[in-house]
């Protein structure tokens, strides 16, 4: 419309106190052409799943257990040869502490270098400062007791970037509750105060009223997106705190959602529980829909996220569709075992198959997500199209605790790497890695020299 000025990417729903919402992609926030190329915009996410694909069941095509691959088959390349050199020791251990660094960890706690993510937020400018958030991490996840099975994003000196968050109203307060510092303190006073505020939709109207009015800035079409967005925003809301209503306080407090997933009675998770699929189902599809707007909405341009964790300990038990039929779950040793008894055949035990079938298929609904198209990048594709996005997992043959021929998959970082292939060659991760930054224009290089021998030119389109 003529006369409509552009939007700032930056642009907020402002309400009262901490709560700002921010806004999906508009046309009138479209960048030209130089600035919607410029290393600023690049955005890296890197995706962990537990226990691994052998790479006789990848040969064997993206079916059966691997069938939720197939679903992203054309927004992926699948590399199975890949070594993480990840050096001596249990494979859980060095597997999980090394994928996505390219190199051996230094101890038991630290890494031996920064996750490509963070490679990645350093090297485009101290990591999108100009965004919300700087980076984010999200995961489900059990076992705590060691940093390897629930860490796998790492700073450059090897500590941990941060522990991820598993709870829903957690990961919404985070990205769009808001709360200042003094209603982090823990104030009685404040408490009581937060407990009348309306919900954070509630807080916005003012804003949204100009926004969406004759005299705001945006166009018919943008006005529809932006009415669709906060009314998907009130849903999620609801679903965080499980009520059918609006909320009585813009940042609510943790409502324990992750203690719905396991049996027990414990208040903390225990290290070996026994969870409903379904459960587990609904809890994830959650947190990826709120992970996912948050990426959506530029709050963050780089982060991590995990399903299961490293060496992960779990009983389902309950029904569950695999492949097109119905399975039920009845676990009487934890999962983890299965992949210890894989014989190295094309099809593994169904028990095993079952499993890794649910952990893919939660690691592809999120990707999913990504690639919504309701949510288009200034480009016009889905996220998943546009952002460097690395998925991983620890192993490649959990009998043997072996970290070689590790499945690897990388998106198409905007038409730069190539997609819809299922590469069995071996790669060293740290070429795998450098192929990835160098693909996205990045002149940069990470991870252990000592087993770099190049780009892997056929990665690359």
């Amino acid at each position: 419309m003529i006369g409509r000025k552009r939007l700032s990417r930056r642009t907020f729903l402002r309400g009262a106190g901490a709560v700002a919402i921010a806004l999906p992609f508009l046309d009138e926030m479209r960048p030209s052409r130089a600035r919607a190329e410029a290393p600023d915009a690049l955005r890296c996410f890197t995706v962990f799943f537990a226990h691994g694909v052998p790479l006789p069941v990848l040969r064997n095509g993206l079916r059966g257990a691997l069938a939720p691959l197939a679903r992203v088959q054309h927004r992926l390349g699948f590399y199975g040869g890949v070594d993480l050199h990840a050096g001596s020791g249990n494979g859980h251990e060095t597997g999980g502490m090394s994928v996505f660094c390219g190199t051996e960890r230094r101890s038991e706690s630290a890494s031996g270098g920064a996750s490509i993510e963070q490679v990645m937020r350093g090297r485009v400018g101290a990591g999108g400062s100009s965004t919300h958030l700087p980076y984010f991490n999200m995961g489900s996840y059990f076992r705590r007791n060691d940093v390897f099975r629930y860490c796998h994003s790492w700073n450059a000196d090897g500590s941990p970037t941060e522990v991820p968050i598993d709870e829903p109203a957690e990961l919404f307060r985070r990205l769009f509750g808001g709360r200042s510092s003094e209603e982090s303190s823990g104030d009685e006073s404040v408490s009581r105060r937060r407990r009348f505020r309306r919900s954070i939709l509630d807080t916005v109207l003012e804003d949204y009223r100009h926004l969406t009015s004759d005299a705001g800035p945006l166009t018919h079409t943008s006005r529809a997106r932006v009415r669709e967005h906060l009314e998907r925003l009130r849903e999620l809301e609801q679903r965080v705190e499980g009520a059918g209503s609006v909320l009585a306080c813009a940042t609510p407090d943790p409502v324990g959602t992750v203690a719905r997933l396991w049996n027990e009675e414990q208040d903390t998770p225990p290290n070996k529980p026994t969870v409903v699929p379904e459960r587990w189902l609904d809890h994830w599809e959650l947190m990826s829909d709120l992970y996912a707007l948050g990426v959506h909405c530029d709050l963050f341009r780089f982060g991590h996220v995990s399903f299961q964790g490293a060496a992960e300990r779990v009983f389902l038990r309950g029904p569950y569709r695999f492949d097109g039929r119905d399975i039920e779950f009845d676990d009487r040793t934890d999962h983890h075992e299965a992949w210890h008894a894989y014989g190295g055949g094309a099809e593994p035990e169904p028990r095993m198959a079952w499993h890794m079938h649910f952990i893919l298929d939660q690691t592809v609904r999120f990707l999913e997500k990504l690639d919504d198209p309701s949510h288009p990048t200034a480009t016009g594709r889905t996220m998943l199209e546009d952002a460097l996005v690395v998925v991983a997992t620890e192993l490649g043959d959990g009998s043997q605790h072996s970290t070689r021929n590790v499945l690897h998959a990388v998106s198409s970082a905007g038409g730069r790497l190539r997609t819809g292939v299922v590469d069995e060659a071996p790669i060293a991760q740290v070429d795998f890695l450098n192929t990835c930054l160098a693909g996205v224009g990045l002149d940069v290089s990470m991870g252990d020299a000592r087993h770099a021998t190049g780009l892997v030119d056929r990665m690359l389109t």
